[in-house]
């Protein structure tokens, strides 16, 4: 993972190497002051490895939306999660379709 200067953040994973591979479910926990965990949404079927992502805004429209009334300030500490993933239906909890032993997950950071 790379942190970049616009408070955003380059991550990059290994390709699994499995025929059960349907795409990959990134998870953006924010850990402390505010708590918060929502996953990246993606495309089904998106095997990219790659994905460019600005956490404080986003986080902080979700909070918005959840007529939550903290935003994210300096020192928000954060980490980031990857995971394999089976085909999924739609509507579906994601439990019985991740693929075992595939979660890895970032160190806890800041943004600049």
């Amino acid at each position: 993972m790379t942190i970049l200067e616009d408070n955003g953040v380059d991550i990059r994973w290994s390709i699994v190497d499995d025929p059960e591979v349907h795409g990959y479910d990134l998870t953006v926990v924010a850990v402390k002051p505010v708590k918060y965990a929502y996953s990246i949404p993606r495309y089904s079927g998106d095997r990219e490895v790659t994905e460019r992502h600005y956490p404080v805004d986003y986080l902080n429209q979700l909070l918005e939306d959840d007529e939550r009334t903290e935003r994210v300030e300096d020192g928000q500490l954060w980490h980031i999660c990857v995971q394999a993933m089976k085909e999924q239906p739609l509507n579906t909890p994601i439990d019985e379709y991740v693929i075992p032993g595939t979660r890895a997950c970032s160190n806890d950071f800041t943004l600049p």
